[in-house]
């Protein structure tokens, strides 16, 4: 559920460099004044010095000036990047989203609207008299009224989660379907909190049910899984997690129909470009019936390189890549 910030924030169309000197207010965490940080309100659009704020919130931000892009990361699953003058957010590698208004320079510095913080990052920003705080619910101690990096590290590690993060905590484990993959995701339906993304990590545990280890990169859209939740669920939407461990599960239905072409062919297997599922190792078992389009049998034997099959796939499919099966049926086609 996304924080409200407690001011009116209205639409803005994009702007590239400004300069404010009227209606500029102090930013501060906690109540605490951050060093060099200021917000300005433009046609009701609050917007906050992004590097002062992000190191005060203990990130990294980074700016590539030939492309005026900022990258604000934390070394981990939190990544933001946005471009001056474009209202297209990315979160963790995310599609695009827009907010109430696109980045700006303003006096040299870049600035993003407040609800970079209050939808992104999830914290509450309560303005009170000319001071914008921004409230982590953590008790942080800095020196000379100046949050830094440093204290807000500490007081993340301290004070990991509000109320709402803690309740995403308290479930370790999850049972679901795989919706999305990418490269580096599994974007992951849980049957009980919703879409969950799965960060590929080396360091994810990943077997089947009998504990035979899995390549993570072999799961596949459909398939269903148990997950082992990390500790930290970043506060996007959907949420990023690292996994502890992932069980693939057996597939619940007892066959699937594929189409595709002979691609290789040994005294054991036959390899196959399926359409959909791509390679698959089919076994040259007696017990498949094999047949051609009129129902006539064949000779699994026959059967050679460039011959176009459909294929009934028996239940079990192995997790190697490719995949191996026994395969119920085949029709040789013409």
């Amino acid at each position: 559920m996304k924080r409200k910030i407690l001011c009116t924030l209205a639409l803005i169309g994009a702007m590239s460099t400004q300069t404010f000197a009227d209606n500029t207010m102090t930013v501060a965490i906690d109540g605490n004044n951050i060093a060099d940080s200021s917000a300005v309100v433009e046609k009701g659009v609050t917007y906050i010095s992004v590097r002062p704020v992000a190191e005060a919130l203990g990130l990294n931000v980074d700016w590539a000036s030939d492309t005026k892009t900022v990258t604000v990361s934390n070394n981990g699953p939190l990544y933001i990047t946005f471009t001056i003058g474009e209202n297209a957010y990315t979160f963790a590698k995310t599609a695009p989203m827009e907010l109430s208004g696109a980045p700006v320079i303003i006096d040299s510095a870049s600035y993003v609207p407040a609800d970079v913080v209050t939808d992104l990052l999830n914290y509450e920003i309560v303005k009170e008299d000319n001071v914008l705080n921004i409230v982590t619910g953590a008790d942080v101690s800095v020196e000379d009224d100046t949050a830094s990096g440093e204290a807000v590290e500490n007081e993340n590690t301290e004070n990991e989660n509000t109320s709402e993060d803690a309740a995403i905590s308290e479930q370790n484990e999850g049972t679901g379907t795989v919706k999305e993959v990418s490269d580096t995701e599994i974007l992951f339906e849980d049957e009980a909190m919703g879409e969950v993304r799965l960060n590929k990590s080396d360091d994810v545990k990943v077997t089947d049910e009998e504990g035979n280890a899995v390549d993570i990169d072999s799961i596949e859209e459909g398939t269903k899984l148990i997950v082992e939740y990390g500790d930290v669920m970043t506060r996007s939407l959907p949420p990023l997690n690292n996994p502890v461990s992932i069980t693939v599960c057996k597939a619940d239905d007892e066959s699937y129909i594929g189409t595709g072409v002979v691609t290789e062919v040994s005294e054991d297997e036959i390899l196959i470009n399926d359409e959909v599922r791509g390679e698959v190792r089919l076994n040259k078992s007696d017990d498949v019936k094999v047949t051609d389009e009129d129902g006539n049998a064949v000779d699994i034997d026959s059967i050679e390189v460039d011959t176009k099959l459909t294929v009934e796939y028996g239940k079990a499919m192995t997790m190697s890549i490719p995949p191996l099966n026994n395969p119920v049926s085949i029709t040789v086609l013409k």
